[in-house]
């Protein structure tokens, strides 16, 4: 089964290691602010959109829990500050890269990720390429929307 991809980039006006320091912060899911709804493009919801729960941190890995509703999504995250790097790995195969590196402007910020499913999961997903990978890029975006107001930086055109 081929694994489905996805590569985003963007710049943003801001030193490379406060653009990490935001990657990293798991005290507050962004996906229910109305910054991260402004720039996914989608409606703001009624209710919380996830909830994010810690359940470990033990030196630069994290193990994270995302809940929707009676969904719930596992993931393991390897933080390599000296390369302002991480890497989430979770279930149906997850695997994405983030990284904040220099750039001309303040920060280059990258996701490159995979996820390949098996199963009946895997067939529904292929069937379902363009919309899921729609779906990654409005979340890209809406992260990045985010990360623009949190660091105080007006947003700018999504490349």
């Amino acid at each position: 089964m081929a694994a489905i991809r996805w590569d985003f980039a963007v710049d943003v006006e801001a030193d490379p290691a406060v653009v990490f320091a935001w990657l990293t912060d798991y005290g507050e899911d962004d996906h229910a602010r109305p910054a991260f709804f402004r720039g996914a493009g989608t409606p703001p919801k009624r209710q919380r959109a996830a909830r994010r729960t810690v359940v470990a941190r033990v030196g630069d890995t994290v193990e994270i829990e995302d809940s929707w509703g009676r969904r719930r999504f596992r993931a393991k995250v390897t933080l390599a500050p000296a390369r302002n790097e991480l890497r989430i790995e979770g279930d149906f195969g997850y695997d994405a890269t983030w990284s904040a590196r220099p750039s001309l402007n303040g920060t280059r910020l990258e996701v490159r990720g995979t996820v390949a499913p098996g199963g009946l999961a895997g067939a529904l997903m292929r069937l379902a390429r363009k919309s899921f990978l729609r779906q990654m890029e409005a979340d890209f975006n809406g992260h990045v929307e985010d990360l623009r107001e949190s660091v105080g930086r007006p947003p700018a055109r999504i490349q």
